[in-house]
């Protein structure tokens, strides 16, 4: 249960890096203004960061579920984790869609996370 416990805590944070911090930073480099979560959700659609917002959105919605309810049924449970597993690839490619814009386009180098 501890793996669980773990990867539910890994998912959201992961989550939040890209919509609270990630995103915001890189549209302010980039001359945008930040706004609510919704509307850099938006922007970032527009630049070619995010394919599917409402996917993006859902995955939010479903971390939120995991992390904030109590959840009862087991059934219920599995299928939000099977559910949360399957957005890991879209939080990964915007990721990376900002990694390879910041080197391409800003000049900016990676930098070995410690």
């Amino acid at each position: 249960m501890d793996m669980v416990v773990a990867y539910i805590s890994r998912f959201g944070r992961f989550q939040d890096a890209i919509a609270d911090s990630l995103i915001p930073k890189w549209l302010a480099a980039n001359d945008e203004r930040v706004g609510t979560a919704a509307e850099n959700f938006s922007k970032a659609a527009k630049l070619g960061i995010i394919d599917d917002i409402d996917e993006l959105r859902a995955a939010r919605s479903l971390r939120n579920k995991l992390t904030h309810e109590y959840i009862d049924d087991k059934e219920e449970f599995a299928s939000l984790l099977a559910g949360s597993i399957e957005y890991v690839d879209l939080l990964v490619d915007c990721f990376d869609r900002i990694h390879d814009f910041a080197q391409s386009r800003m000049g900016l180098k990676a930098r070995a996370v410690s």
